[in-house]
């Protein structure tokens, strides 16, 4: 049993008609699987038309929403999928990490600043 994520797209706080169509092949696909349908929803605040989305075939409807935007929302996606899946990374500051692999080597985290 497997069940389907269909991601529904959604622009200035209302759902596209075409997300209906992704929860309807979500649903066919899902019905083949012997499985369910998740509906995904991201956006910076609330949604019209999200509520309606079981009509089309999604067992369960998820919005999130972020006043910071959809990236911070993607973002938040993603740390859900991985907690879920166990795939719990650390997130690194580039800045941080490059001046951690000098210092491995040897270097100084500002080059110029071991001579003396």
């Amino acid at each position: 049993m497997s069940d389907v994520l269909a991601v529904l797209e959604q622009r200035d706080g209302a759902l596209r008609k075409v997300s209906h169509e992704v929860v309807t092949g979500a649903r066919r696909l899902a019905d083949a699987l012997g499985g369910g349908v998740d509906a995904l929803v991201l956006a910076a605040g609330a949604v019209q038309g999200a509520e309606q989305v079981g009509r089309f075939g999604a067992d369960k409807v998820i919005t999130l929403t972020n006043p910071g935007g959809i990236r911070a929302c993607h973002r938040r996606a993603r740390q859900e999928r991985d907690i879920r899946s166990g795939d719990v990374r650390r997130e690194r500051n580039r800045k941080g990490s490059r001046a951690a692999r000098g210092r491995a080597a040897g270097a100084s985290a500002r080059p110029g600043r071991d001579r003396r």
